[in-house]
């Protein structure tokens, strides 16, 4: 099981995985940047203000800019050598069947945690909770910690 994320510092990245669902979701692997509590609800009620199809373009929004990388591939481009990422775009994150965009935003919303990653090793697990446990402790952003802690050796 992943470790919960108790505090957010602004800038925090988490790595997210949703796990392969036959004939509904691929394996999906992203970087995001956790919606903070306050910022939570001014997007609720946005989206619970608006008409149905600026709803899904407001969400979208939200995982534009919330979702710093993932490895969603274009259908045409799978498994071919020039496999093309769908781009983190409004207008191309509408496209994505809903099974999966609804599954993306809960996550980066924190109302459902990812699944676990098996790609990910014990080790790995436990340097990314010992990380933002340090970070969180630390007081600063984790930009200002990092880079004190590379100038302390």
């Amino acid at each position: 099981m992943t470790d919960p994320v108790i505090y957010i510092h602004d800038g925090y990245t988490a790595h997210g995985y949703i796990a392969a669902v036959a004939a509904q979701c691929p394996e999906l692997r992203f970087e995001y940047r956790p919606v903070l509590s306050q910022d939570r609800a001014v997007i609720d009620h946005e989206i619970r203000n608006s008409d149905p199809r600026k709803q899904e373009s407001l969400a979208a929004q939200v995982m534009a800019k919330h979702v710093q990388s993932w490895n969603l591939q274009r259908p045409e481009s799978l498994g071919s050598e020039d496999m093309e990422t769908i781009p983190l775009e409004v207008s191309d994150i509408l496209c994505i069947a809903p099974t999966i965009t609804d599954a993306i935003y809960q996550i980066v919303m924190g109302r459902v945690t990812s699944d676990e990653d098996p790609k990910l090793s014990d080790e790995e697990r436990n340097e990314q909770t010992a990380s933002a446990f340090d970070v969180a402790l630390s007081g600063t952003s984790p930009e200002d910690h990092a880079a004190k802690n590379s100038e302390t050796g």
